[in-house]
């Protein structure tokens, strides 16, 4: 066949798949507009992981194409509210004109951020995700609001930890300073007072990163860490939450346990874990429904995600914990080659 029939021919096929995108795109109705509020910047797990999931569910479900803008409120770093003005005023004159359809705000402090703010988007259905029950004390969530909550059991976790090491005596609890790890210090505290005189916690909220190092590399027998997050040391340094418990894995001379099951793989032990990704498919799956027209607060979805009792292997080995202390229907990852991951029995 001559060049420029071959040409001809390629030109036909592609304005035919051009003109069929266009169909598709058209058929599926204008794009839906979804302002996402992220608590703590890009990447920042565990939040990030939920986000990760949700706008993937969301494009993938959606029977209409869906125009997301997702913004960063960084507000763990906000001493007081105030700070947030330019911020607030930028969301103000950004989405003046084009109004979303949904607001979707993930974790505590996008959450507490829409109680404060809930009239820059008055008549708008906002969902709330990835926030802890005990938040939902702090106010009234108001009217045409969803929320995918989070179970946080405090009491299980330490539980948890005193099953795989019965001989734990002393946990140590890793927080910073930010407004929302004082929230679960405060929480912390009143949950653990269940354990008195039987569990000495000790709190390194006020402690820089570099004293907390020194200070979880010699700890005394019978100890434990438990890691809920780390956003602000105490000398004032913003940390990813991530990295700081990586290294904190690395230090320390006793076994970690944390909440997330993003941070499952770090060094953590694992325990009672938060499902970030079931967190992330629950949320999109409401935000569909929302978006074809139920009214938010009135949703009947599928249950909340709950925890997940999951452990690293390699932790276990590493502390000398018996699978036979877990309890029962725990699942163990990262077992070594030609092993399988079974739950315990």
């Amino acid at each position: 066949m001559p060049c420029h029939k071959i040409i001809r021919t390629i030109a036909f096929v592609l304005a035919w798949v051009i003109l069929l995108s266009f169909t598709e795109l058209w058929a599926g109705g204008p794009p839906r507009r979804v302002l996402l509020l992220d608590s703590f910047g890009r990447n920042v797990a565990p939040i990030s992981t939920v986000i990760s999931v949700f706008r993937t569910e969301l494009s993938l479900r959606s029977p209409e194409p869906i125009d997301l803008h997702e913004v960063s409120l960084e507000m763990a770093r906000f001493a007081q509210p105030e700070q947030e003005l330019p911020f607030v005023n930028f969301l103000r004159e950004r989405f003046s004109t084009h109004r979303p359809d949904l607001v979707v705000a993930i974790g505590n402090p996008a959450f507490a951020f829409m109680q404060r703010r809930r009239n820059l988007f008055s008549a708008i259905p906002v969902l709330i995700a990835g926030v802890a029950e005990q938040a939902l004390q702090s106010g009234p969530i108001g009217e045409n609001t969803e929320v995918v909550t989070v179970a946080v059991n405090l009491v299980g976790m330490v539980e948890d930890i005193l099953s795989a090491l019965p001989g734990t005596t002393n946990i140590e609890v890793v927080l910073g300073t930010s407004p929302i790890e004082t929230f679960w210090l405060n929480e912390c505290r009143r949950s653990f007072s269940a354990f008195s005189g039987r569990i000495t916690f000790t709190y390194l909220n006020q402690l820089s990163f570099e004293d907390l190092l020194s200070h979880v590399a010699q700890l005394p027998p019978g100890s434990a860490i438990f890691f809920g997050m780390l956003l602000l040391d105490g000398a004032g340094i913003p940390y990813d939450p991530g990295e700081a418990l990586r290294f904190i894995c690395e230090s320390a001379n006793s076994p970690v346990f944390a909440i997330n099951e993003s941070y499952l793989g770090l060094g953590v032990v694992g325990g009672r874990l938060i499902p970030e990704r079931a967190v992330g498919a629950q949320t999109a799956e409401v935000a569909l429904h929302i978006l074809s027209g139920e009214p938010a607060g009135t949703i009947e979805a599928s249950p909340r995600p709950s925890n997940v009792l999951v452990y690293d292997w390699r932790a276990l080995k590493r502390w000398s914990i018996s699978e036979s202390r877990l309890p029962p229907g725990s699942i163990i990852h990262f077992r070594c080659r030609f092993r399988s991951t079974l739950p315990v029995q």
